[in-house]
């Protein structure tokens, strides 16, 4: 069964779903950093994406990299995370449903 997810502004009342393209390209302008043509601004998409398809709460995301921060990454590692996860919290809401079957 398929984990989907989605990123809505706060700002908008239709929550609209947002392109992840267009999220990584803010994320970057907020970050001072060139989005890249094919990756995501330090992989947001895999490990906050992931975590927005499992249902995690932004609080939720924040605990979990805390405890396995240590001996796995790197104190600079750890605080561009947690400010990645801020920016988000700030600017969007996620959203996520699972599917079975053919849609």
């Amino acid at each position: 069964m398929p984990n989907q997810f989605m990123f809505s502004r706060i700002a908008d009342p239709t929550k609209s779903p947002v392109r992840f393209i267009d999220i990584d390209a803010e994320l970057c302008a907020a970050f001072d950093a060139q989005p890249h043509p094919t990756l995501y601004y330090c992989g947001w998409y895999d490990w906050l994406g992931e975590r927005a398809a499992l249902g995690y709460s932004y609080n939720k995301m924040r605990e979990e990299f805390r405890a396995q921060a240590e001996g796995r990454l790197t104190p600079d590692q750890l605080a561009k995370i947690l400010a990645i996860i801020d920016w988000f919290e700030a600017h969007y809401v996620p959203d996520a449903w699972a599917m079975r079957g053919k849609p």
